[in-house]
């Protein structure tokens, strides 16, 4: 008995070197895999612990009794992406939101851009941005909605299909609980606690391998089931039309001068803003500093006036100027000749 049981465990840990191991045979036969998996799908869910009919996702992915030709169908992640423009921002916010509501959506991210308390009299144009999760079949109605309120400058839809994967991981599902049901079947017939340790192992690693991909599945399920839109708004004063005709050049040289004129309002109206509101305390900072200079130059003007009317102190003898004794050694020469020219006359 134990000779068979261990010959069993090593056939099928045999089995188990599968578990793991991704299939990359993508010929397979869809109508003879349908009919293998359908029994074990339907064996999936009513085996699986906190798992019903109630709680199983909405779109019927896992739950094959409901919708047995769900194995059929393309498992396709619907994406959106819109850039909106308005004139009544406020407005335009609180319509996005109830509309993601009544289709059955949620707000998966938000962010604003808009006016500080700071320039809070002036006139900023504000932005936001949503990023939502919608039921996949509302999002075609959601964007019609989307196109009859806003302004659209942008839109992109794309879509990613992930049946391959989505079957592949399906199928290794089925295959790792038909081997916990055969641990099962092995540990109640093992007798030896060798054995029972080994069986445990191998059982714990098989139902780790089912957890991760009954998580892989559910996620899948739920990006099928719910498609995500990203929402660009942009307040604006004039709508742009994205479908105009290209400018002839006389029209772009029109357009340069019109550019232009405006440049040159907003210069002018910049620096008149300028003088009404920042000029008076620039002149009383430029009072201030030409006073502070002022009174530099009169205590400096004072101090040479004070030492120009001492006279030099001398200590000790005063210094030779070899230019003076040189002019009054040249005189006395010459007046000592002159004196002996008389005495000899």
């Amino acid at each position: 008995m134990k000779n068979k049981l261990l010959s069993l465990i090593l056939g099928f840990t045999l089995i188990l070197t599968g578990c793991g191991v991704t299939s990359t045979d993508k010929s397979y036969n869809e109508e003879a895999y349908m009919q293998n998996s359908t029994a074990a799908s339907d064996e999936t869910v009513s085996e699986e612990p906190g798992v019903t009919s109630d709680s199983a996702p909405k779109s019927g992915m896992l739950n094959n009794k409901s919708n047995p030709q769900s194995n059929t169908q393309r498992k396709l992640v619907k994406n959106s992406s819109m850039n909106l423009e308005t004139k009544e921002f406020d407005e335009g916010m609180t319509y996005l939101l109830n509309l993601i509501e009544e289709n059955g959506g949620y707000i998966q991210s938000q962010n604003t851009n808009g006016n500080s308390l700071y320039n809070k009299n002036d006139r900023f144009c504000r932005s936001a941005t949503i990023i939502a999760r919608i039921p996949s079949e509302n999002l075609e109605t959601t964007q019609n909605k989307i196109s009859d309120k806003f302004n659209i400058t942008y839109k992109n839809d794309f879509i990613d299909d992930i049946t391959d994967s989505y079957y592949d991981t399906e199928a290794h599902l089925n295959t790792l609980k038909a081997q916990e049901k055969k641990l099962l079947e092995l540990l109640d017939k093992a007798e030896e606690l060798s054995d029972v340790i080994e069986l445990e192992k191998a059982l714990a690693q098989c139902r780790g391998d089912i957890d991760a991909f009954t998580g892989r599945l559910k996620r899948m399920d739920n990006q099928v089931a719910f498609s995500t839109i990203t929402i660009n708004l942009a307040e604006v004063i004039e709508y742009q039309d994205s479908y105009n005709a290209p400018l002839t050049f006389g029209e772009k040289i029109k357009r340069s001068f019109s550019v232009s004129g405006r440049h040159l309002q907003n210069f002018f109206s910049g620096m008149l803003f300028f003088i009404i509101e920042d000029l008076p305390l620039l002149l009383i900072q430029l009072v201030i500093f030409g006073a502070i200079i002022l009174l530099v130059v009169w205590i400096i003007k004072k101090i040479r006036k004070s030492f120009a009317g001492k006279a030099p102190k001398t200590y000790g003898s005063a210094p030779v100027n070899y230019a003076e004794q040189f002019k009054k050694e040249v005189k006395d020469n010459k007046d000592i000749k002159e004196n002996t020219k008389d005495k000899k006359e």
